[in-house]
């Protein structure tokens, strides 16, 4: 299971669903120095990885919930 509780209050997990529906830049917004996440195509907001995650990448993508589709088990 990629998706994980990082006890951080977002939906985490240690890769994205697809990684070619993502691309990544640099956001120095609010003065912090963080990894956006946009949507591939247009380029919309879907949150921010970060290297706190756990073994073995270390990588946590949040991704704000609105950008997300949740499902039922």
């Amino acid at each position: 299971v990629d998706q994980y509780d990082s006890y951080s209050g977002w939906p985490s997990s240690i890769k994205p669903a697809s990684e070619e529906s993502i691309s990544t830049k640099l956001d120095l917004d609010l003065n912090m120095i963080r990894t956006e996440i946009v949507c591939f195509k247009c380029k919309s907001h879907l949150g921010h990885v970060f290297e706190d995650g756990p073994s073995p990448a270390g990588l946590r993508y949040c991704i704000d919930s609105e950008a997300l589709k949740f499902q039922k088990d």
